[in-house]
């Protein structure tokens, strides 16, 4: 009996109190409704430039490696190998010109003229794993650079 009676006064006083504090109990609920909508807008702007960074960390994982031109198969299946010797990749492909200057038409669609007589540059798209140390990678490129079978 006492619970009832108890709960009956809390709502008589919260209702009575309403009536004289207005003005007090607007301001508090404007006031948290204010921090709320502050804190929402930072919880949503932190996940947004969190998926941003993670995407561009997945793009950072990829390096593009010019291989000299008219450059033998054989060539470049002995840089894929040096490669994957010096350190564990993922994936290598290799973009020959044929698929470079379609990638490129795609892109220039209205503007294909201005491929025409350009020697597009056959590549390679190293893609490494997500524990590749960034200073293993930088080593893999001055070693291919130094023995000038790449640009």
């Amino acid at each position: 009996m006492k619970i009832f009676f108890l709960i009956k006064y809390f709502l008589f006083q919260s209702i009575s109190n309403i009536k004289y504090y207005k003005f007090n109990i607007l301001f508090g609920i404007l006031t948290i409704s204010i921090v709320m909508f502050i804190l929402g807008f930072f919880l949503i702007t932190n996940s947004y430039l969190n998926t941003i960074i993670k995407s561009q960390e997945n793009i950072l994982r990829k390096i593009y490696v010019y291989v000299k031109p008219n450059s033998k198969t054989e060539d470049i299946e002995n840089i894929k190998k040096d490669i994957v010797s010096i350190l564990n990749t993922k994936e290598i492909v290799f973009i020959n010109s044929e698929k470079s200057r379609k990638h490129f038409s795609e892109i220039l669609k209205n503007n294909t003229e201005l491929l025409s007589g350009i020697n597009i540059p056959e590549y390679l798209i190293i893609t490494f794993d997500e524990n590749t140390n960034k200073e293993k990678i930088k080593n893999l490129i001055l070693q291919l650079k130094q023995n000038n079978r790449i640009e």
